[in-house]
């Protein structure tokens, strides 16, 4: 580009300086150009990774194997291969579909049923899932086959769309005139087609969506204050149940990644809509495993059980990120595995964890991991052009802008030498705005360039063959 700019101005960067001439405000001009080349250089190379998300962390991810193969992992058990069949037989991703349907059993799942307190308190089984691909890749069928009855009864929980943080309240509470509060709903699976539309309503000036998404993950207390008392409402920590399904293409997965210092991202189970193995040609699925089932309603503050190394696991994972070695975006992994283990145990049937449910967890966190470095890598290349696009432009703007200065100069020399006849370098010089002066030999040589002046002997030039 540089190169070109130069051969518009009909003058080589690597001329000499003439004798006699003002040899430095020659190398300025020069040195004005190849700072705007380097500077396109600089803004066109690869940007850091988003915080809390180096590049070799991004690398280990992607390069990390799945813990089992889509055909090994769905043969374990006659649920797992019929939620395999029927996804196969309706196109949409197996393991989405997996995802989707362990939420939906533990959004059905009374919220008095918690993880046990390895540390600090109790944690709500309360689970998000990442539905991830490119528009029409099957989030929405995915998510729509999972809440059909198809697979586990439907009807077990309302499924909502909130619009705002305070939405998502609005969802449990109701508060009249009085300011009198009502909880009408114990238990809401949220479905948000584009997560585009949670991005819009983050940005919004005061908005609570952020704030209220990480809270309601942990099942903690739930608060909107207002002036007026019908527009407050307060949700106690452990009396609600709140599942959420996000739809996420690559060009906006940063919504949710950019959030990754505030702990949203780890918050949810990521999983691919898109499937390299589907086809038209899968068989229907045999008989539905699930007619008849029923969610685990348990006992009056029921803890889940867990296999006893998963108690060890949680404090020394526990303790490794209080010690600061653990990278943000694995924050919350290990209890959103949990979480998902339950889901599991839920779909068949169990009212525990055991080490095979427990080892399937694994296997979908695994795939959860590389579906979230996919998204991780999207949105790098997505600031990398973004960063190619505005240091080009920049540099395009800066040497249109330097190449209409040396015009502008080289017309008022022109113009100055037909009306007095001839004129030397020093008197160009003088001719010439102070601030134009840098520019003063590439504006003589595109006036000579353009006919408008003619060199003569001495240094001095004439008017040439054309009016400028």
């Amino acid at each position: 580009m540089v190169e070109a700019l130069g051969r518009s101005f009909v003058y080589s960067l690597e001329e000499k300086p003439r004798p006699g001439t003002r040899a430095d405000r020659s190398r300025d001009a020069r040195e004005y150009l190849r700072l705007v080349d380097h500077g396109c250089r600089v803004v066109a190379a690869e940007p850091q990774q988003p915080p809390g998300c180096p590049a070799l962390y991004v690398a280990e991810l992607a390069a990390r194997p799945t813990a089992a193969s889509t055909v090994d992992f769905f043969d374990q058990t006659p649920e797992l291969a019929y939620i395999r069949d029927i996804a196969r037989h309706r196109l949409v991703n197996p393991w989405l579909l997996l995802g989707l349907t362990a939420a939906y059993a533990v959004a059905a799942c009374p919220p008095r049923v918690v993880i046990p307190p390895f540390i600090g308190t109790r944690a709500s089984l309360n689970l998000y899932v990442a539905a991830y691909g490119p528009s029409g890749a099957g989030k929405s069928s995915a998510l729509g086959l999972a809440l059909s009855g198809d697979v586990l009864p439907a009807g077990l929980v309302d499924s909502l769309t909130p619009s705002s943080g305070e939405g998502i309240l609005a969802l449990f509470v109701s508060t009249d005139s009085s300011g009198e509060q009502t909880q009408h709903r114990e238990a809401v699976f949220a479905t948000v087609d584009e997560v585009g539309t949670l991005g819009a309503q983050q940005a919004r000036s005061g908005s609570t969506l952020g704030g209220v998404l990480r809270s309601a993950w942990t099942g903690s207390t739930l608060s909107q204050q207002g002036a007026e008392a019908s527009r407050r409402r307060h949700l106690d920590a452990g009396t609600y149940r709140f599942c959420l399904a996000v739809g996420v293409q690559p060009s906006t997965a940063s919504v949710l990644l950019n959030d990754d210092g505030a702990g949203t991202p780890q918050r949810f189970l990521w999983l691919p809509a898109t499937d390299p193995d589907a086809t038209v040609d899968a068989p229907a699925p045999g008989p539905n495993p699930f007619t008849g089932w029923q969610v685990w309603r348990g006992n009056l503050d029921d803890e889940v059980r867990f296999p006893p190394e998963v108690e060890t696991l949680v404090k020394a994972n526990h303790l490794e990120q209080v010690r600061g070695g653990r990278n943000a975006l694995d924050g919350h992994a290990l209890l959103a595995r949990m979480k998902l283990a339950v889901g599991l145990a839920l779909i068949h049937g169990m009212t525990r964890v055991d080490p095979v449910i427990w080892g399937m967890s694994g296997a979908v966190m695994a795939v959860s991991d590389q579906t979230r470095a996919q998204a991780v890598a999207a949105v790098a290349e997505t600031r990398r052009t973004g960063h190619r696009a505005r240091g080009v432009a920049d540099a395009e703007s800066q040497a249109a802008a330097l190449e209409a200065k040396v015009e502008r100069v080289a017309g008022v020399i022109a113009r100055r030498v037909w009306k007095v006849g001839s004129q030397r370098r020093k008197e160009a010089n003088r001719a010439v705005a102070s601030p134009d002066r840098d520019v003063l030999d590439p504006a003589l040589d595109l006036a000579v360039a353009r006919g408008w002046l003619a060199r003569r002997d001495a240094g001095a030039s004439g008017p040439g063959e054309r009016r400028p």
